[in-house]
C-alpha cells in the first residue's frame, strides 16, 4: 500500500518533493551532523521550525567528545559488544525520531559505516 502523505518526488515534476500530496521546499541545517546526540536538541529543532526550515540530515555517527556508540562497551574485555546495543545511543536516537515528527520536521538518515563500505568495496581509497 503507498502512502501518498510520506514524502515523495512531485507528480508534477520529479525534480521537486511533495509531502501530504503537496509541493514542498525542503529547507533546513543543523549544528552538528549526527543531530540527535546534541544536549540541546528540542531547542535546535524548535529553532530550525521558527525560522521555516522542515528537514534535517542526520549521520548515524559517533565520534565528537559526549557521543555516545551504538554498541555496549564491554568493561572486561575493553571492546564494544558488537551483540549488545547501547541502550543510550538509541534512546537517543528514538528521542530524535519522535521530536522530529512532532514538528514535522522531514528526516534523512545517513548511515556512515554503510558509506565508508560501499566506498571501500568499490575500491577507492
Amino acid at each position: 500500500m503507498i502512502n501518498h502523505d510520506a514524502i515523495r518526488p512531485y507528480r508534477e515534476n520529479p525534480f521537486y518533493w511533495q509531502y501530504k500530496g503537496k509541493p514542498v521546499l525542503l529547507l533546513g541545517g543543523s549544528v552538528e551532523d549526527n543531530l540527535f546526540q546534541i544536549p540541546n536538541l528540542e531547542e535546535h529543532l524548535d529553532l530550525l521550525r521558527s525560522v521555516g526550515g522542515n528537514y534535517v540530515r542526520c549521520t548515524m555517527s559517533s565520534r565528537d567528545p559526549g557521543d555516545v556508540w551504538p554498541f555496549a562497551f564491554d568493561e572486561t574485555r575493553g571492546r564494544y559488544n558488537l551483540e549488545e546495543p547501547g541502550e543510550e545511543y538509541w534512546r537517543r536516537f528514538a528521542h530524535f525520531l519522535e521530536l522530529t515528527a512532532e514538528r514535522e520536521i522531514i528526516l534523512q538518515i545517513m548511515d556512515i559505516g554503510r558509506c565508508w563500505r560501499v566506498r571501500n568495496e568499490d575500491g577507492a581509497d
